[in-house]
């Protein structure tokens, strides 16, 4: 019906398998016919979305501060996003690069800081974090 590229195995079976193009959506449609009477049909859209970007987190790092810069690569298909899970919450941050400062007192998370590991995040000036 629509799409270009895509191939049905067997055409009439009901549970045949369908192959198409990443990033292209086609429309299919199932026709069921008896004799002389009308046929029936319904169409089905499938998408075939595009592989993400394969992500790369940056190098490792080991400082002697309480700041470092991330540098994780950009995606060109998708959307990137810092995860950092602490004792208490779990942040999700939707931009390339941040800064996380270590700072202190918090005691349920093992860190080689002498036990003190919470992080803060400093956030562009045009976020606040309640739009986390």
């Amino acid at each position: 019906m629509s799409g270009t590229g895509g191939t049905v195995t067997t055409p009439a079976s009901p549970t045949s398998t369908f192959t198409g193009t990443q990033g292209t959506v086609y429309t299919l449609r199932w026709t069921i016919t008896n004799s002389t009477c009308t046929p029936s049909t319904d169409d089905v859209i499938i998408t075939f979305d595009q592989t993400p970007t394969t992500s790369n987190a940056g190098p490792d790092q080991t400082v002697c501060n309480t700041s470092v810069t991330l540098a994780a690569n950009a995606p060109t298909t998708g959307t990137g996003a810092w995860e950092y899970s602490g004792a208490e919450q779990a942040v999700h941050l939707q931009i390339p690069q941040v800064q996380l400062l270590v700072l202190q007192e918090h005691k349920e998370q093992p860190t080689n800081f002498a036990g003190r590991s919470v992080m803060e995040v400093v956030l562009p000036a045009q976020m606040t974090s309640t739009s986390l």
